[in-house]
């Protein structure tokens, strides 16, 4: 979720292509062996995503964003698309975590934000 919809689609949007297909990336796969080693992949690619975000503007959410999805789009349906995505497999990224032992956080509250993301009062 952290490469193939966060990063990909972002950097897409800001550059007017998404590349990457759906297909695993058996080479990230192989890489990731451990907790650390996913939690550091995982970062990675949100900060990716959002110095791509800081590149976009109003003429990369008006441009067409090409896709090898057969289809194309205004670089704002892609925001809305990565959003949808994120949302939808957030339930994946449950899953995976209880099957692991793990309890993910709630995510309707700020109590287990990030402090730069944590209510100023």
């Amino acid at each position: 979720m952290s490469d193939g919809i966060v990063k990909n689609i972002a950097e897409g949007i800001a550059k007017g292509g998404i590349t990457k297909s759906d297909e695993p990336d058996t080479d990230v796969s192989a890489r990731i062996k451990s907790r650390a080693d996913a939690v550091a992949f995982a970062k990675a690619c949100w900060k990716d995503a959002s110095a791509a975000v800081d590149r976009i503007g109003d003429a990369e959410l008006e441009a067409i964003v090409s896709t090898p999805w057969n289809t194309s789009f205004p670089g704002w349906v892609g925001v809305n698309i990565l959003s949808d995505e994120f949302v939808h497999h957030r339930g994946q990224l449950y899953a995976y975590a209880r099957a692991c032992g793990v309890e993910p956080p709630f995510i309707w509250g700020y109590a287990d934000n990030e402090p730069d993301f944590a209510p100023s009062h």
